[in-house]
């Protein structure tokens, strides 16, 4: 019905298409994906280096990178608004709305965080304010810890052996860094 050669042609077509996968894979997908850091908390990888790739090359890489860390992928709406952050030259360091499950943030540098909702409950469909906790100070040690959705909070007494230690100590963040955070 096709005439000669015809399988022959559709096999030459499906070794084409084997290799230009391959091909894509090997430039595109994986150096992409060897900068895809995974946590306990969630994923994070650049988007600087490819910032100014089109839309097809956002949507084929995101919907790889979320699969694979088992989250689903941002809408087509979501992913065009999230090109519209990460291209800019000076970008805007803050939380991303491309899903209401998961939260997503960019840092200024163009790194994206991608947190787990078991760890980082952005939205879930629960209702705003779900973990309002306006709880009294309950005092030190682990035995007077606050559960706050996922988290668990203690606090404890941080000594010091001189005034100088002290104003050091009252300086420092309880979080070093988002990866600190992520870890």
């Amino acid at each position: 019905i096709y005439g000669e050669g015809s399988m022959n042609n559709l096999s030459a077509l499906a070794e084409e298409s084997d290799d230009a996968r391959a091909l894509i894979q090997e430039t595109v997908m994986s150096p992409f994906m060897e900068k895809v850091k995974r946590y306990p908390m969630g994923i994070t990888f650049e988007t600087s280096p490819w910032k100014d790739q089109g839309l097809f090359f956002w949507k084929f890489v995101l919907r790889q990178v979320l699969h694979s860390a088992g989250l689903c992928m941002f809408s087509d709406k979501s992913v065009e608004s999230f090109l519209d952050r990460i291209k800019p030259s000076n970008l805007k360091q803050g939380w991303l709305q491309c899903r209401k499950d998961y939260a997503v943030f960019l840092q200024k540098n163009g790194r994206v965080f991608v947190f787990y909702p078991s760890s980082f409950p952005f939205g879930n469909g629960r209702k705003k304010g779900q973990y309002n906790n306006k709880s009294l100070f309950l005092g030190y040690g682990t035995d007077n810890s606050i559960t706050v959705g996922p988290w668990t909070i203690t606090s404890e007494i941080a000594k010091a052996n001189s005034e100088e230690a002290a104003k050091a100590l009252l300086q420092t963040k309880a979080l070093r860094n988002m990866e600190h955070l992520m870890a």
